[in-house]
Order: C-alpha cells, then sequence, then structure tokens
C-alpha cells in the first residue's frame, strides 16, 4: 500500500491507520480515498466539498466511490503505474482500479487543504483546471467502461455523465432561458440570440464541468 499526499495538505495523525482499516474491512478495495476540508476557502469551495464528500460516501455505500481526492488517498502498489501523459493521477488510479474490478473505498478521516481558492476569480481558474484534468481522464476510460464489471460500470458511467451530460444541459438550459428573457424584451435585443449560441460552441466542456463542479 502506498499514501499518496499533496505537501501542503494536512494530516490527522491517525489517517493512515483509518485508511487501512478501510482496505482490511472489504478485500475488494484497492484505493480508498478522504474526506477534504479547505482552510480559509471561498464558501462556493467549501460547499463544493462537503457535496464531494457526501457524493462519494454514498457512491461507496452503494459499490464504490467513482473517484478520491488528491490531497490525500491510499492505493495498492500495481495502480499507481501513470502513463506518462496523466494529468489527474487521482482520477486515472481509482478508474484503474474499478477496470480491474476493484472497489474504491471512502474513509471518514479528514485532509485539511491549506492551498484553496479564496476569491471568486482563483476558484473559477481552479475549477476549470481540475475540470480540465478531470475530462481527460473520464475520456481516457470512456471506451473501456464495458469492461468494467458491476456495480463499477455503472458508478463510472453516473460520475462521467454528471461531468458531461449534465454540464451540457444546464448550459443548454441557461441559453433557452436567456433567450426567452431576450425574445420577451423585444425585437432591439434579438441580436443577443446568436451571440447566446456562438458561446454555447465555443465554451469547452471542461469550463462546463468547472461550472458545475462550482454549483
Amino acid at each position: 500500500w502506498i499514501v499518496v499526499t499533496d505537501a501542503d495538505a494536512l494530516l490527522e495523525p491517525d489517517t493512515i491507520e483509518r485508511l487501512l482499516a478501510v482496505a482490511a474491512c472489504d478485500d475488494a478495495v484497492s484505493v480508498v480515498g478522504t474526506r477534504v476540508r479547505p482552510e480559509a476557502a471561498h464558501a462556493l469551495e467549501s460547499m463544493h466539498w462537503r457535496a464531494t464528500d457526501w457524493l462519494r460516501s454514498h457512491e461507496y455505500d452503494r459499490g464504490s466511490a467513482a473517484i478520491v481526492a488528491a490531497p490525500c488517498y491510499l492505493a495498492r502498489r500495481e495502480f499507481l503505474a501513470l502513463p506518462a501523459d496523466a494529468v489527474a493521477d487521482d482520477v486515472y488510479v481509482a478508474c484503474s482500479a474499478m477496470l480491474a474490478g476493484r472497489r474504491v473505498g471512502h474513509s471518514q478521516t479528514m485532509v485539511t487543504e491549506l492551498r484553496s481558492p479564496r476569491s471568486l476569480r482563483a476558484l473559477l481558474r481552479h475549477k476549470y483546471r481540475k475540470g480540465d484534468a478531470y475530462l481527460r481522464e473520464i475520456v481516457r476510460f470512456v471506451p473501456l467502461a464495458r469492461r468494467m464489471p458491476a456495480p463499477m460500470r455503472a458508478i463510472f458511467v453516473w460520475r462521467a455523465a454528471l461531468l458531461t451530460v449534465v454540464p451540457l444541459l444546464a448550459m443548454l438550459g441557461g441559453v433557452t432561458v436567456l433567450g426567452a428573457i431576450v425574445l420577451l424584451a423585444g425585437a432591439h435585443a434579438a441580436w443577443l440570440l446568436p451571440a447566446l449560441a456562438t458561446l454555447l460552441l465555443i465554451v469547452p466542456p471542461a469550463r462546463g464541468a468547472a461550472l458545475a463542479a462550482v454549483l
């Protein structure tokens, strides 16, 4: 077993013992994640991590967490053989384990992230970068999803949809609402419609995923 942690993450004294305890309870577990608490972060960042911790915990209760958090996770050595083009090691390791039919566990131990975005601008930049990295790894494993056994396959597909389809649907819904507002406002504002359509086409999926992560 190997513990991977960020240099600027603050671990509780018994973190390793609690991670290993989760693995010891189930021989099928090969990766174990933690809860994350951002220090002095923007309110939306704190909200994001509370929602993420809740989501991963419930995924694990239903078979396997979809991914783990980069600030700290435990993994078997064989799943840490990363390809040269891996950009999100936490997502890659979790997906590799699920592809091998191994479960991704979730520990209730808390890890404090000392480097957190404190302004809205920094938060959006941070989430865009993270969203782009997550999507790269998700896209890598989408063609292999059919080889994942249940329930890992269903959980992976659910998480992939959450990072891709849901943001696009949210953007389409937003454009539809704004378009309706423009039409109701009168013909003098009709020039906004093609502008909104163009915006929808040029916004990369990673930015949509970042927006979904913030929300």
